[in-house]
């Protein structure tokens, strides 16, 4: 028998600063940086997840985590980064002194046991609008009569 290696069950990423920080557009920028980091390591490990976790570390060493449940799996640093950010301004500071910042996904699983259903309105996966199929009707023996675009 061979014992396999567990999956991991989350995947992130952290920085700390090399001083305490009250910018928070230097926040923001690290935030996006361990977002794609995070994606990075998940799309090479082929995993998914739904939830992302920030993690902020202030100057006095207290740490406070939050987490959000996006709609669907991803591995996208767009989505992960989007939430992460969401949980960030939706703690509110006022130019506290943060010493590390940190993005992880959570409750992964691989990419091939996940579907995700394309909405109708997005662009297909690769970034291009979905092809418009014809709707052409056509009626009549012999003599073909159609209506429609196509």
């Amino acid at each position: 028998m061979i014992a396999r290696e567990p999956a991991e069950h989350s995947v992130g990423s952290q920085e700390t600063f090399g001083r305490d920080t009250d910018d928070p557009a230097l926040v923001v920028t690290e935030i996006l940086r361990m977002a794609d980091r995070t994606a990075g390591r998940m799309r090479a490990q082929q995993m998914v997840g739904r939830t992302v976790s920030l993690s902020v570390r202030f100057a006095d060493f207290t740490t406070i985590t939050r987490s959000g449940t996006l709609k669907a799996y991803t591995d996208r640093t767009n989505d992960i980064y989007a939430e992460a950010l969401r949980l960030f301004e939706k703690l509110g500071l006022q130019r506290a002194r943060i010493r590390r910042v940190g993005v992880r996904v959570e409750a992964l699983v691989p990419k091939g046991e996940t579907y995700q259903q394309p909405a109708l309105d997005e662009p297909a996966g690769d970034g291009r609008r979905p092809r418009r199929r014809s709707t052409r009707l056509c009626s009549g023996s012999g003599r073909r009569r159609c209506s429609g675009p196509g």
